[in-house]
């Protein structure tokens, strides 16, 4: 009953304050990119693995964008270090290829369950 009870709270926190900083941090990477995309169109925003005490964080998203050829969608990576500037994204065709590089990111991490 309470492990329920937990997830569904954890759930309820995640949509209430969800990462609009990083989510606006994607979004205004992918359009200095080219693509046309907005808010409605990023899901999935998580904390994948951050290094202590949080400098270091890893994420993961799903978008759909539109470029000239149409729209197309993605699942997404970032790795994002507070002390350094701008965080580094990636976009790929398959959660395959995307599950491989934040496993390469979080190497030392601590990984979210």
């Amino acid at each position: 009953m309470a492990k329920r009870w937990t997830s569904w709270f954890v759930e309820l926190l995640d949509r209430w304050i969800g990462y609009r900083v990083t989510e606006k941090e994607i979004l205004d990477w992918m359009k200095r990119q080219g693509y046309s995309t907005s808010a409605n169109k990023l899901s999935q925003v998580h904390l994948y693995a951050l290094q202590r005490p949080g400098w270091i964080q890893v994420f993961l998203f799903q978008v759909e964008v539109s470029k000239e050829n149409g729209p197309r969608y993605f699942y997404g990576a970032m790795r994002s270090d507070e002390r350094y500037g701008e965080p580094e994204i990636k976009l790929f065709e398959n959660q395959w290829e995307r599950l491989h590089q934040l496993q390469e990111w979080s190497v030392g991490l601590i990984v979210r369950r």
